[in-house]
């Protein structure tokens, strides 16, 4: 499986308590009526973590010709079957992965079958011809995926209610450029293999591998443009960590600030950055702040923000002000970032009302 590091790219001018007790908490929070929760403190974490999104199905994405001996067919095609939709069944079997699209494909012998999906929110069923390819493989026409993977940081854990919130944007499906449809998903530890530095025009980014079974460190539940979000494993040493109060939108000013990243395989550390520019937040989901990289000893290591650093907490005044999201191409000292306030709406567990209370 091909690691991608999250982090979007901008060039400018182009483009410990027992586990009921956390869980009971959290799905109280998220089926509470409207106005009722607004965290005071959050943890802000840093930590790199293996992100990997799972669509619940195949999704589509790419439709191609199948060469057989009387030339190119286009079953998917006929069907009305588009990039973007999610194969759910076949005659009839449930389809979860590619896995299962290939272990059906293998006992076809040819006819017409149903296929079932998914567009938007919509269940859809049509009929499909799968045609035999030169090779002698049955064939739907179809280039498919089942999950996203790669690694990010995550910024924050609510103490009161277990949730995590990471990455200050939301993880897309390369193959339709949109927010990937997940159904389910985890974070896991990550052991940092290396850095690539980044420098004008070539971004650098976090090396490393995900790991699995028993590091994983929580489910993933939401992709939104502004983070992902999920339920910490109740069991974390990361409850432990000391939590800071959320700066608001009004808060945050120009100046001095830090970002907190263990990318340097140290542990979490802090490293000195200036908020050059801080913009409207009701206006940019996830571009509230132009940020600089100061701190000599992190710009020596990677050249300043890379891919895997998104979702780097940023602390000023004592309060957990935001999280890196975006590097600009042509000056990787410098990118975006989200404001904490503007990154917890697109949480779950946010209202409106209780933050204007």
């Amino acid at each position: 499986m091909t690691v991608k590091k999250f982090l979007c790219i901008v060039a400018i001018c182009s483009v410990s308590a027992g586990s009921a007790v956390f869980a009971d908490a959290y799905e109280s929070a998220v089926t509470a009526s409207a106005g009722e929760y607004a965290p005071k403190e959050l943890i802000p974490l840093g930590v790199a973590s293996g992100i990997r999104l799972f669509s619940g199905g195949a999704s589509v994405v790419g439709i191609n010709p199948v060469d057989t001996d009387e030339g190119q067919k286009t079953p998917a095609r006929e069907a009305g079957i588009k990039v973007g939709d999610v194969v759910t069944s076949l005659d009839g079997e449930s389809i979860g992965s590619i896995d299962d699209v290939i272990s059906f494909m293998d006992g076809f012998r040819g006819g017409e079958l149903e296929v079932g999906f998914l567009r938007g929110d919509e269940a859809k069923r049509e009929t499909i011809t799968p045609r035999r390819a030169s090779d002698g493989a049955w064939k739907l026409g179809l280039t498919i995926r089942d999950s996203e993977a790669g690694i990010g940081t995550l910024t924050y854990l609510d103490p009161r209610t277990g949730e995590f919130g990471g990455l200050g944007h939301g993880i897309q499906d390369p193959g339709t450029g949109r927010l990937f449809d997940m159904k389910s998903g985890d974070a896991s530890g990550v052991i940092i293999t290396g850095i690539v530095k980044g420098s004008k025009d070539e971004p650098g980014e976090i090396m490393g591998m995900l790991l699995e079974g028993e590091n994983q460190t929580g489910s993933v539940l939401l992709n939104t443009d502004r983070g992902v979000y999920g339920e910490m494993t109740p069991d974390s040493p990361l409850f432990g960590l000391s939590a800071l109060k959320i700066a608001s939108n009004d808060e945050i000013t120009e100046g001095k600030a830090w970002i907190l990243s263990d990318v340097l395989s140290n542990g979490v550390e802090k490293f000195e950055i200036e908020i050059e520019k801080v913009y409207n937040a009701k206006k940019n989901s996830n571009k509230n702040m132009l940020i600089r990289v100061t701190d000599e000893r992190l710009l020596s290591a990677t050249g300043g923000i890379i891919q895997g650093m998104s979702g780097s907490p940023i602390i000023q005044n004592g309060k957990l002000a935001g999280a890196v999201t975006h590097v600009l191409v042509h000056d990787p000292t410098r990118g975006y970032a989200i404001s904490i306030e503007n990154m917890f709406a697109g949480s779950p567990l946010y209202s409106d009302e209780a933050y204007a209370a």
